[in-house]
């Protein structure tokens, strides 16, 4: 039997929480548009903490002081040697928030490559200029894509715990440990 917990349906309504989103971008040109169109287009309340580099991002990433509900990358970075070093090094992440690669390369292999490392989405810079409203609908559709996809991994996750209990209690390998054993 699954734990009800993990299948009971959420009982707050995330369209009316504010987003966290880093915006890891080297051009403040890039960085200030991108903020502006979510500022006109996005329909929840948003933060933006943007930062120029890879190192920044990992840091912003890795504190205890900053929580993000998504992460939006240019893969173009003073820093980093290359489209699959920036990616790479962000995606350790994945699991923890989804990232959508924002960039300027037009590469659609780059762009199914970097999906199948687990991008959430591959939005090019360009498209954003033309509609932006776009990619608040990107953001809004990776970041439930990513609550759904995680959610699924904790029930899978579950069921096979309960699973592997039950084997080894029909099996005899199950031991249950007695804590007033002696009383």
């Amino acid at each position: 039997m699954l734990n009800n917990k993990v299948l009971e349906t959420e009982k707050f309504d995330h369209i009316h929480d504010e987003l966290h989103i880093l915006l890891v971008e080297d051009s403040e040109t890039d960085a200030y548009a991108v903020k502006r169109f979510l500022e006109a287009y996005m329909s929840r309340p948003h933060t933006v903490v943007c930062v120029q580099t890879l190192e920044q991002a990992e840091k912003s990433l890795s504190s205890k002081d900053n929580h993000f509900d998504i992460v939006l990358l240019d893969l173009g970075l003073p820093d980093s040697t290359g489209n699959f070093e920036t990616y790479s090094r962000i995606s350790v992440y994945k699991e923890q928030l989804p990232i959508i690669v924002l960039t300027s390369v037009d590469d659609d292999d780059l762009a199914i490559k970097m999906l199948g490392l687990g991008a959430q989405d591959y939005v090019k810079k360009g498209s954003v200029h033309r509609d932006p409203s776009n990619l608040c609908r990107n953001i809004h559709f990776s970041i439930e894509r990513h609550r759904s996809t995680s959610k699924s991994k904790k029930e899978m996750s579950l069921l096979i715990s309960e699973q592997t209990d039950l084997l080894q209690l029909v099996t005899g390998s199950y031991s249950v440990i007695h804590d007033n054993y002696h009383s």
